[in-house]
């Protein structure tokens, strides 16, 4: 599957019991899915994934691609503190259905890059899936370097990153690998303009979960040609 354009990192709606409120769920994911975004980011930062037990994440999940019911790919967060965490996530969401994964470093151990290879490498190997590389060093403290997405990108199933880093610089150090089988996406909403225009394939946006509206805008402006209308739908 080929991703691009405008994937809203969706927020995980909870009852006033702290329970994962799935009527809201449908509502939100309906809502986005009329609006005409590309995909959906589950279980990320946004979706509050550190608050969630593995058997709501499992919940969470299915009732998401019961609701789409192939309408929308998927985009499951396994990330996870350890690397065996992350690879029962990635299995987990391979068997239930999801269409693709993403992986952020483990947190808060603050990996070396050696070891933030290994754990991206051993993930990959036990899923076919494909997965989206997180880039957040202000969540994780360690930040993914362009040598390294570099050499990730040789296994099969790594199909892209998310750059959260907010360093535009960085994020086309990434955009170098771009290839027909990596992609970079922004994943800060104030850079979605600026990823596009230097050649990335789009956003997991947050605030497109929200305002579905303003993050396409930007991207159907750009697809067509008109940098002021893109740039306008920035600023907004």
């Amino acid at each position: 599957m080929h991703y691009c354009g405008i994937i809203p990192a969706v927020p995980t709606p909870f009852t006033g019991n702290d329970e994962i409120n799935y009527a809201v769920l449908r509502r939100l994911l309906e809502f986005l899915l009329r609006a005409g975004v590309q995909g959906i980011f589950l279980a990320g930062n946004a979706g509050e994934a550190h608050a969630l037990e593995d058997n709501e994440k499992r919940a969470l999940l299915r009732a998401a691609l019961k609701t789409l019911d192939g309408r929308l790919p998927v985009i499951f967060g396994a990330g996870a503190p350890t690397t065996r965490a992350a690879i029962r996530l990635a299995q987990m969401a391979e068997a239930e259905g999801a269409q693709a994964i993403s992986i952020i470093a483990p947190y808060p151990v603050k990996p070396a890059r050696n070891e933030l290879q290994a754990h991206f490498r051993a993930v990959a190997r036990k899923v076919k899936l494909p997965i989206l590389l997180y880039n957040n060093p202000a969540l994780t403290g360690v930040a993914i370097p362009p040598k390294m997405a570099d050499a990730l990108r040789e296994l099969p199933n790594i199909i892209g990153i998310k750059d959260s880093s907010g360093d535009l610089a960085l994020t086309m150090e990434f955009l170098r690998l771009q290839d027909g089988h990596f992609r970079v996406f922004a994943g800060r909403d104030g850079l979605i303009l600026a990823t596009l225009m230097q050649g990335g394939a789009g956003a997991v946006s947050a605030v497109a979960a929200a305002c579905p509206e303003t993050a396409l805008a930007i991207y159907r402006a750009w697809r067509r040609g008109d940098l002021a209308e893109a740039a306008l739908r920035q600023e907004q």
